[in-house]
């Protein structure tokens, strides 16, 4: 299939860029393709999307599907520790909790699968036995893409820049809570060499927390001139000023800046 992370069903919200994507398109079964492994660095866990088409024949079933991934894994002794219909990134599907175990390794595993545009998806999180990680945190960061209505432009990502569209030196990216109409979250994504806000010690892939003391989880999702990330970025008069708390990933503290409109 040739998937990329852009053509999942599915979005990986990753402000602090914990996620790795990696293009793998490997046979695991007969009709299964390992398409993607997303790694978390710095916590040993994995993230193995799988897919096949769904052919109309044998047995199509997501428990037929899910028993197939399992017997993937003909080199590991498997346990299915539970088996249930549940939920997870927006998509009703089918949920197995497993233990898998060699000679040699042990990990503990949660599988979802679940059927989208005629095809098996299965999402398989693995973690080292033992290790101090939720087995379910990972489906935390994956969240059903919402189709944009056709009378709506999309924006994604939103880059705001020192010249036309901004009074201030800073771009980020803005990420809609897919519960709401708020911010998940807000992520720097361009600073300018040599700017204002380059000098004030912000970084690209600083979390944005808070704006003018106000938490961005708190601000509606929305670019244009009349909406509230608008009347703070867009059209200030030289001199105005803006107050940022960030986050920098690996950070213990969240730190402030204050941006001022150039003259």
């Amino acid at each position: 299939m040739g998937l990329s992370a852009a053509s999942l069903p599915f979005r990986v919200v990753n402000p602090d860029g914990q996620w790795k994507a990696m293009a793998v398109q490997k046979e695991v079964a007969p009709g299964i393709l390992c398409e993607l492994i997303f790694t978390r660095i710095g916590f040993g866990d994995r993230l193995l999307v799988l897919s096949a088409p769904i052919a109309g024949e044998g047995d199509d079933s997501l428990e037929a599907f899910a028993e197939r991934i399992q017997g993937a894994f003909t080199a590991y002794q498997s346990k299915v520790l539970s088996d249930e219909s549940t939920t997870r990134m927006g998509f009703n599907g089918r949920g197995l909790r497993m233990d898998l175990a060699s000679d040699s390794d042990a990990m503990e595993c949660e599988l979802f699968v679940f059927v989208d545009e005629q095809v098996w998806w299965g999402v398989l999180h693995t973690k080292p036995k033992g290790a101090q990680i939720e087995a379910e945190s990972a489906f935390r960061f994956l969240h059903k893409k919402v189709p944009v209505p056709a009378d709506v432009v999309g924006m994604a990502p939103y880059r705001v820049r020192d010249n036309p569209i901004s009074s201030f030196p800073i771009g980020f990216e803005v990420i809609r809570n897919p519960g709401s109409d708020r911010i998940s979250s807000m992520v720097v994504n361009f600073v300018p060499a040599g700017s204002a806000s380059e000098l004030a010690g912000v970084r690209e892939g600083d979390v944005i927390v808070a704006i003018d003391g106000r938490k961005s989880e708190d601000f509606a999702i929305g670019v244009g001139k009349d909406t509230e990330l608008g009347r703070i970025f867009l059209n200030r008069k030289p001199g105005d000023q803006v107050r940022l708390e960030l986050h920098r990933p690996g950070a213990e503290k969240t730190f402030t800046v204050r941006l001022r409109v150039p003259r």
